[in-house]
């Protein structure tokens, strides 16, 4: 999905600070995306607030907060053709997501780690990453490695044990996460990324980056509100896909 962007506000607060390499700032940043699609027009605008301050001179301590405020209309039932969209259901969501960090500065070596911990009405996410980033040679060359893992909950329909077409898909939100919620469980979802690249500059007005990324994704990957239509529209069943996947970029 392609998706226009517009940056309606950034804001910025710089604090004074005795420190030697300072550098404790506050900032404020309001995003906006729409997906201007005639029948799956799609609505985002994101607040984020963030802070770092020096806590040493090298080390940094990182909060932050991060919302998607999501309206808008998405494919729920799909023809026997591949994509027929043969309906879109309106809906309207919003995410919470703080986020905490800490930078290591050791000689020409950083080192990042954070965690950040995101909620939506039927999707959890806990993800813990780390990165070292290494500037050699005058910082003519800078070497970036970085990792991250995944702990997520999707929220479903409680399908196990039943057969492909006998699978229900979810119909609303409500009861989500509710212990108390009958028919409805939550799916795992684990996503290992891997990062590494290499910047070179090449001349005072040239440089060279090369970056290679995996991403590894193993549990629920289905939309659990998406139904596919079979035997010539006769009925339509919970979508399902492969529960391993591997990307590259």
């Amino acid at each position: 999905m392609q998706l226009s962007r517009l940056t309606l506000g950034l804001a910025s607060l710089v604090l004074a600070s005795s420190l030697a390499r300072a550098d404790n700032r506050a900032t404020f940043q309001l995003d906006y995306f729409t997906e201007p699609a005639r029948s799956q027009r799609l609505n985002v605008i994101m607040p984020s607030v963030g802070t770092n301050v020096d806590v040493h001179p090298n080390v940094s301590v990182n909060l932050g907060y991060t919302a998607d405020i999501v309206t808008g209309a998405t494919p729920r039932v799909y023809g026997s053709s591949v994509d027929a969209v043969s309906s879109a259901t309106k809906f309207k969501d919003i995410r919470h997501a703080p986020h905490a960090g800490m930078q290591f500065r050791i000689g020409p070596t950083t080192l990042d780690v954070g965690y950040a911990f995101s909620t939506e009405n039927d999707y959890r996410s806990h993800q813990l990453n780390v990165g070292a980033k290494v500037d050699l040679w005058g910082k003519n060359t800078t070497l970036v490695l970085g990792y991250s893992h995944n702990w997520d909950q999707v929220c479903d329909v409680d399908n196990k044990g039943a057969q492909p077409l006998e699978r229900q898909a979810l119909a609303t939100s409500k009861g989500c996460f509710d212990d108390k919620a009958m028919g409805l469980i939550q799916e795992a979802l684990a996503i290992d990324s891997y990062a590494i690249s290499w910047t070179q500059v090449i001349t005072p007005i040239l440089l060279s980056d090369l970056s290679v990324g995996l991403q590894v994704i193993d549990g629920f990957q289905s939309n659990p509100y998406r139904r596919v239509r079979l035997f010539n529209g006769s009925d339509s069943w919970a979508s399902t896909v492969p529960l391993n996947r591997r990307t590259r970029r």
